[in-house]
């Protein structure tokens, strides 16, 4: 059971940046807001969430 114990953590960690990665991908857009135009920095750090989430998932 201990070594099956890590692999879940994988998966849950890879799990939570893809949904990150979403989460900075609404803000980039402002779609909560309504307010125009697009945040790079938040679209730059939603790219990256879910690069390193499907990573995470591809290695398991």
């Amino acid at each position: 059971m201990t070594h099956k114990q890590p692999d879940n953590k994988k998966k849950i960690n890879a799990v939570f940046n893809i949904v990150a990665g979403i989460l900075f991908f609404i803000a980039a857009f402002n779609l909560l807001t309504g307010q125009g135009g697009f945040d790079w920095l938040s679209l730059v750090a939603g790219i990256l969430f879910v690069v390193a989430g499907v990573w995470g998932l591809m290695r398991q």
